[in-house]
């Protein structure tokens, strides 16, 4: 053997691997520990005296036209919608939705693929969900009909599941529980629209009697459901609420024993120590319930008026609610924490099995604590949360803020935490137990039916969700706010930033909800693409002329990709978009042949019908453009250009004569 200093070498792409993947990490590791940022506008003005406040809600539909449902800061307060393409700017829609007759701030809304709107308001008239739908943007709108009708009805929520096989059109599930008769036989209902929520179908309890969840529920002892959601995937129904647990030697004897248990009897606003999650696998006809969350033997309270739940885009199941500190019962509910637990989905009816809690902002006994969680989850870990936080104040009550909690390893036993405040704007004035609506702390029988009813309180209910970009897209109410909510002067001190009204925020900062690769989102694994993509024209630059005889068309185009279970998209790719130029005659492209279209020779091929063009390829994908020649003079009168875009799962998008670009030769 030789003598000599040993080295050893691998090939030169090994190491230049190494070190991209080195730089790979590092900068995705600066990407999520980037600070949260947000900006927020305001939406709606402050509502007249009549209503209180707002519980204003958010969906993100189609192309990300994002919609909000809220009260309209005009006389009679009724629900309202409006609409962005960017989160930032707002546009009221035409009209509002039918069928109210005396508004309250509980609403809802939803999107459909179809680009069809639902959005519903609790009206005090019958205590009922007057629901209605819009095809047209808010321009007209169609009520509902069925179980949204039904009296004695509370909290509605809805969600969207994929198409009906036999309708083909969209699944839309409704979830509340009855208030009033809740007394006799309480529970959580879901009902079921085959045809995109024109019609609603028999509730489904979710809870049946000898369960658990079942004897919880009894004596009105929940304040109502906390959210239902849908995986597209597989389209299993998940619904969400909470309760109190009355724990004894020989078990839990449910709602209607609290009192023998020392807790008083609380209606309307219920303290909760337990969070229950229901799965449907047959399209909300049967349910089996899972105990997410209990602190039953502690009385620590878990539902600062509602929990939160949703899906990653794996499909796994999350629930985040606020936690009070160990040894604070109700009404004391100062001082809480924000947690969250997950589970893996399961194909059967079997129960889930639920991680141990974790913690985003620990729970303190020194602190007003946070309430009213909310939450979004975007690639498996990935998970941001929502809620007011309470800034103590010497000598004056707390006031609170929107803050954001998000993290990207959610499955880890500690996760690292990112905090922000949403805004400087303040949502509310009070302690944690004004706020939900416990004026009165001494004890007995009847003071929670007090606290529940005849005390103020703060809204319960506002709304998170993501656009495809993956950023979280926030509407949330901002509360009239004294300096001292005890000042009954006619024109109290206001809190500093004092501006009320509904704001909405988007997130413009931080970690992104999905994984990211050459600054793409990574499509989840088993997401198909079935939808098609979108093009459109570059508006007053669609037509240009080049040397006298050749068109040049321009526009864009996009594909939302494929959905994945909680409906963020996964990656999409636009493969080619081909473009159609036609001379019409007529003033409508309905039957018959009313179409003369340019060939790639530049001459006409003769009237044919308008449903089927003749395409040019263009050049570019996203940001297309075309060179359409023409070798006669062009005939004076009017034109039509159309343009379809298909995607890399070959979607192809369908014509579209009523989106055509109009052109007049003149």
């Amino acid at each position: 053997m030789s003598g000599g200093r040993r080295t050893t070498r691998g090939p030169a792409w090994a190491w230049l691997l190494a070190i991209a993947l080195v730089v790979l990490v590092v900068q995705v590791a600066i990407a999520d520990a980037s600070p949260l940022r947000f900006r927020s506008t305001k939406v709606m003005g402050k509502v007249n005296p009549n209503l209180p406040w707002t519980e204003p809600r958010i969906s993100v539909g189609p192309h990300d036209l994002r919609w909000i449902v809220t009260n309209s800061d005009k006389s009679g307060n009724e629900a309202v919608v409006t609409s962005s393409r960017d989160g930032l700017h707002w546009k009221l829609a035409a009209n509002p939705p039918a069928g109210q007759t005396s508004a309250t701030p509980d609403v809802d809304v939803v999107t459909m693929h179809t680009g069809r709107v639902l959005a519903s308001e609790l009206d005090d008239a019958g205590i009922n969900f007057p629901t209605s739908f819009t095809d047209n943007r808010g321009r007209t709108w169609t009520q509902s009909k069925g179980t949204t009708q039904t009296a004695d009805q509370d909290r509605q929520w809805f969600a969207v599941g994929p198409d009906d096989p036999s309708t083909h059109k969209p699944r839309v599930y409704l979830l509340y529980h009855n208030l009033f008769s809740g007394q006799g036989n309480h529970n959580m209902f879901v009902a079921a629209s085959n045809d995109g929520g024109a019609t609603f179908g028999a509730p489904v309890p979710t809870t049946l009697p000898g369960s658990d969840a079942y004897a919880d529920l009894q004596c009105a002892d929940s304040g109502g459901p906390s959210a239902i959601w849908v995986n597209w995937q597989n389209g299993r129904v998940y619904a969400e609420w909470t309760t109190r647990g009355t724990p004894t030697d020989a078990g839990d004897t449910g709602g209607c024993t609290t009192a023998a248990s020392g807790q008083p009897f609380e209606f309307n606003i219920v303290a909760a120590t337990r969070v229950w999650v229901a799965q449907s696998n047959d399209f909300g006809l049967t349910w089996s319930d899972s105990l997410a969350v209990d602190d039953a033997k502690s009385g620590q309270i878990v539902s600062m008026q509602v929990a939160s739940g949703g899906l990653d885009r794996a499909g796994n199941v999350y629930v985040a609610y606020p936690e009070g500190p160990l040894g604070r019962k109700y009404p004391d509910y100062s001082g809480a924490g924000v947690r969250y637990k997950f589970a893996k989905p399961t194909a059967t009816g079997s129960a889930m099995k639920w991680s141990a809690g974790r913690t985003l902002v620990p729970a303190s006994k020194t602190a007003p604590g946070n309430v009213l969680v909310h939450m979004q989850a975007g690639d498996p870990g990935r998970l941001i949360t929502e809620f007011w936080q309470g800034q103590a104040r010497k000598g004056r009550e707390p006031v609170w803020h929107m803050t954001a909690a998000e993290t990207t390893n959610a499955f880890a036993a500690n996760p690292h935490v990112l905090h922000a405040r949403i805004s400087k704007v303040p949502t509310d004035v009070g302690t944690a137990s004004e706020l939900m609506g416990a004026c009165t702390t001494q004890f007995s029988v009847a003071s929670g039916i007090v606290n529940g009813l005849a005390c103020g309180r703060s809204p319960d209910v506002w709304g998170v969700t993501a656009d495809s970009h993956c950023r979280a897209n926030s509407v949330w109410p901002a509360v009239d706010a004294p300096d001292n909510p005890n000042d009954t002067s006619s024109n109290p001190k206001r809190v500093k930033g004092d501006n009320p009204g509904t704001w909405a925020t988007l997130q413009t900062g931080g970690p992104s909800l999905c994984s990211r690769s050459s600054g793409k989102p990574l499509a989840p694994r088993g997401c198909p693409d079935r939808y098609p993509p979108h093009s459109r024209f570059a508006g007053k630059n669609t037509v240009g002329l080049k040397h006298g005889n050749v068109l040049i068309l321009k526009g864009r185009a996009t594909d939302n990709g494929c959905h994945s279970a909680n409906l963020i998209p996964g990656v999409g790719r636009i493969r080619a978009v081909r473009v159609a130029v036609a001379k019409v005659r007529g003033s409508h492209l309905g039957r018959g042949k009313k179409c003369d279209f340019l060939d790639p020779g530049g001459s006409l091929t003769g009237f044919r019908s308008c449903r089927d063009p003749l395409f040019l390829r263009a050049h570019g994908k996203r940001r297309w453009r075309a060179h359409v020649p023409f070798s006669i003079t062009l005939p004076r009168g009017s034109w039509r250009i159309l343009a379809s875009a298909i995607d890399s799962a070959g979607n192809r998008e369908p014509i579209s004569l009523a989106r055509s670009f109009r052109l007049t030769v003149r």
